[in-house]
Formats: structure tokens, sequence, C-alpha cells
């Protein structure tokens, strides 16, 4: 089960809905609200303030990997993870795109799944155009 916690510093999306969790070995998903005492848009700045002690925090694994090595920070829930986020490259529709984007594109879905805490259904990266058409 997750564990109680009194203070809370959070990114602002999950601040406003339910939190969903999930259990890796046995798949069971817990979902709960939180209220924070700190919310921002940077996991940065979560970060900072989960290091200075303002309270527990919710946070990609790459931003706090080295923290969480180095005893900096504390993983409360080792066998919990949060769903997967999709990870979105947005660019607009053209009739053609530029070598660089196609390489680009193609760099960024052979490196995003072996970043740190890119697992499962959340290191897939997802490319999409603004219009109906995509580099290829």
């Amino acid at each position: 089960m997750i564990p109680a916690v009194a203070q809370w510093a959070s990114i602002n999306s999950i601040s406003t809905i339910p939190f969903t969790y999930w259990n890796q070995p046995s798949g069971e998903l817990h979902r709960f609200a939180i209220r924070p005492r700190l919310s921002t848009d940077s996991l940065y700045a979560l970060r900072n303030a989960a290091l200075a002690g303002l309270g527990a925090g919710i946070a990609s694994a790459w931003v706090v990997s080295e923290d969480l090595a180095a005893g900096r920070l504390i993983h409360l829930t080792p066998q919990w993870q949060a769903a997967p986020l999709p990870v979105f490259l947005v660019y607009p529709h053209a009739r053609f795109y530029p070598a660089k984007l196609r390489v680009f594109i193609e760099l960024m879905r052979a490196t995003v799944p072996t970043l740190v805490g890119m697992t499962g259904a959340g290191g897939s990266l997802a490319a999409g155009a603004a219009g109906p058409g995509k580099p290829r």
C-alpha cells in the first residue's frame, strides 16, 4: 500500500486528479488524491523541494536517480510505480520534412526508451505532426 504522507510537493498536472500507482509484482492498481504543500510545473523545482525537506514528491526517475543512488532521497515505494506517461514530438504539418527532422525523430525513438525510468509503455515515443502527414 502507498504510505500516508502528510506533506506533498507536486507537479501541477497530478495535484488536480487522483493519481494512479501500480504494483510491479502483483499488478495491483491504487488511486489516491493528494493535497500538495507546493505545486509546480517543473520537475527540477519538485526535486529541489524534496531535497529541501518540503515533502514527498512523485517525480520522473531520470530526474531523481542520482539523488536516490547517493542517498539524498529515499524511494518510499520501490515496488510501486506511477502509470507511464507518453512522450510526444510535435511539429507542424508539411508536405516534405527536412532530413534533419527525420534523423532527429529516429534518434529520439532509439534513445528515449534507454533513459533511466523509461520502461514498459512509458518507454515508447510517439511522434506526430499537427496535420495528417508524417515524415518517412
